[in-house]
């Protein structure tokens, strides 16, 4: 009754009776690895290759020597020499004023005076003179 049963069955949805009614067989559960190294072993061979090349870049891009782990040395750095650029430029700023009060075409007179009597240590007799020791 069993075998008549499953015969209408399988004609009822469209199989041939011998096809269900043979055994099913249980696949054999082997080892991933050398499945696909025997179905694909060269794709197995690329895509570890990919893997490791992909590795050395992304330790490249974080800890070598232009990666992020640099970038915070380099910023600390960049913040110290905007900072003396700064200070430089202010610094350069005076003295190129100072140099164009000393040009020829524009003599300022107050300015030889001073620059005068500091080179060669003379004063004028109506002037006051206050001498400044290093521990004051």
């Amino acid at each position: 009754m069993g075998r008549t049963f499953a015969v209408v069955y399988a004609i009822r949805i469209g199989l041939d009776a011998e096809s269900r009614l043979k055994p099913l067989k249980t696949p054999r559960y082997e080892s991933l690895l050398p499945k696909i190294m025997r179905n694909n072993g060269s794709a197995l061979i690329f895509t570890v290759s990919c893997l490791i090349v992909l590795g050395y870049f992304a330790w490249h891009g974080v800890y070598g020597s232009r990666g992020i782990m640099q970038l915070k040395p380099g910023q600390n750095q960049l913040h110290r020499l905007e900072t003396t650029l700064d200070q430089l430029s202010a610094q350069r700023m005076v003295l190129d004023k100072r140099a164009a009060l000393l040009r020829s075409d524009s003599i300022d007179a107050d300015m030889l005076d001073e620059m005068a009597r500091k080179l060669l240590g003379f004063a004028d007799p109506d002037d006051r003179v206050i001498i400044l020791t290093p521990d004051e």
